[in-house]
């Protein structure tokens, strides 16, 4: 990168903010049918210094070119081809989704999921770029992240160690049977339930013991009609 061309930062290390791509050299080496290769998850800032992006860098950083490019789709590549129900490798039942809208996948990285950080979903989502999630290793179908809401449908259970158990799926809050479903199966197992949040597209609660992976997987088959 030099001082007319490169990705701009602001002077925050390690966690910078994307203000500006010069986009310019990139168009003319695509123009010229050259594979343009781009360094991820850094920047440099006003004084050109080399600032680094923090997690997520590189899925941010590809996502913004996109953006600056005003691409069709950005893909991100990566050991998973897509977003789950729920983790794989722990739940059997687990099945990959065809399509999450912006706001199910911003909550789905924020309760701790590791296909993408909410950061490049929110630029995304913000200059109206889908994101399909794909593997490297196989050229199976993605998962698409738009704007295009399909369906008010629970699109992922998410577990995390501190107790607390996510479900989120645009207009949840409407589906009182589910939400009924999903308590009578904490109440079956003797789960001492501390806080329930809900919110338009997440439920979610907070447990004083640890979820074991069984009682999870009855929530998945419960929730997704497989029992």
């Amino acid at each position: 990168m030099d001082g007319k061309h490169g990705i701009f930062t602001n002077d925050t290390n390690q966690n910078a903010i994307i203000e500006n791509i010069d986009t310019s050299r990139i168009v003319k080496e695509l123009e010229e049918k050259k594979i343009v290769i781009i360094a991820g998850f850094q920047g440099i800032n006003k004084n050109m210094d080399i600032t680094t992006l923090g997690r997520g860098g590189s899925d941010t950083t590809a996502v913004a070119v996109a953006a600056a490019l005003n691409a069709k789709n950005c893909y991100i590549f990566s050991d998973v081809d897509g977003v789950y129900t729920t983790d794989p490798n722990k739940i059997d039942g687990a099945y990959k989704l065809h399509a999450v809208s912006y706001n199910e996948m911003k909550e789905i990285s924020n309760e701790g999921a590791k296909v993408l950080h909410n950061r490049s979903v929110e630029i995304g989502e913000k200059f109206k770029i889908p994101i399909i999630t794909k593997s490297t290793f196989n050229n199976k179908p993605g998962t698409v992240i738009s704007d295009i809401i399909e369906e008010n449908t629970i699109k992922s259970l998410v577990k995390k160690d501190v107790s607390r158990i996510s479900i989120i799926g645009n207009g949840i809050i409407r589906d009182m049977n589910k939400i009924k479903e999903l308590l009578d199966i904490l109440d079956k197992n003797k789960l001492n339930v501390l806080e329930i949040n809900i919110s338009e597209s997440k439920i979610s609660i907070v447990l004083k013991d640890i979820i074991d992976d069984n009682v999870l997987n009855k929530i998945h088959e419960k929730l997704f009609n497989k029992i």
